[in-house]
């Protein structure tokens, strides 16, 4: 398990703000991905296509790119020991939430622009918002 790196936020809407964070995010040097954690969630970046290996002369800076692939997990208990993959697509709290559909309705993280990167991950900061609720 790695270390989460990125600082908790209570709330995060603003765009700009996710975006300047991404910007900030470097890549893993061994699987050349980037990651980020909200709460319980996982998103591993892809800057290339997910089956490709990633070009040891890549950009460092996320947000260079226009279009990027992206996964999502999330952690059943606190010890962070099992992920679950979550499929977008299928899941009840992704499949009908219209801000992060693209390409004719489509939000399985595949070739996805960074501006819906991050509403998803506003969206994530809200869901992990909620979860402390119930």
């Amino acid at each position: 398990m790695r270390d989460r790196k990125v600082p908790h936020f209570i709330l995060m809407e603003n765009l700009y703000e996710i975006k300047q964070i991404l910007s900030s995010l470097t890549r893993d040097p061994i699987s050349r991905r980037f990651y980020y954690y909200v709460g319980s969630f996982q998103i591993i970046i892809y800057t290339n296509r997910i089956q490709e290996s990633a070009p040891p002369n890549g950009h460092d800076c996320l947000t260079v790119y226009s279009t990027v692939d992206v996964v999502l997990f999330e952690y059943e208990n606190d010890n962070c020991s099992e992920s679950l993959f979550i499929n977008m697509n299928n899941d009840y709290r992704f499949k009908n939430y219209n801000p992060i559909k693209y390409r004719d309705g489509n939000n399985n993280g595949v070739k996805m622009p960074i501006i819906y990167l991050c509403e998803l991950i506003s969206y994530l900061h809200r869901l992990d918002n909620m979860s402390a609720f119930i």
